[in-house]
């Protein structure tokens, strides 16, 4: 059965929440990005420690699959650390990372690994 009922909009300066205890910043499961995402249709709201998560992640996953020794990664692990923990920069940019620690070529190959994560 259709469902071709229409929901009339909200009064002027009202918005609608949806509370979820079950999801927070770190807790995010499939579960719950599903019903959110594709079940209701809500974008789940990004905090800044769920981006910083994020680009820790997709950076390590980076490393690690890197053409370089074991020292090398061992170094970039730790210009990670450095860039996330004592730069204090504002904001957290891939392409000023990428800049500072990974050089050239191995800069432009983690430049296209971050774009085709954020895809």
């Amino acid at each position: 059965m259709a469902n071709d009922a229409v929901t009339p909009p909200l009064p002027d300066g009202w918005t609608a929440t949806v509370y979820d205890s079950q999801l927070t910043a770190s807790q995010r499961d499939e579960a719950a990005a599903y019903f959110h995402s594709v079940f209701l249709g809500l974008d789940i709201p990004e905090s800044n420690a769920h981006r910083v998560r994020q680009f820790w992640e997709k950076t390590r996953d980076f490393i690690n699959s890197a053409p370089v020794d074991h020292e090398k990664r061992f170094d970039l692990f730790n210009s990670l650390t450095s860039y996330l923990k004592t730069d204090q920069s504002p904001t957290i940019q891939v392409g000023q990372f990428a800049e500072r620690y990974l050089g050239d070529e191995l800069g432009d190959e983690y430049r296209e690994h971050m774009d085709r994560e954020q895809r």
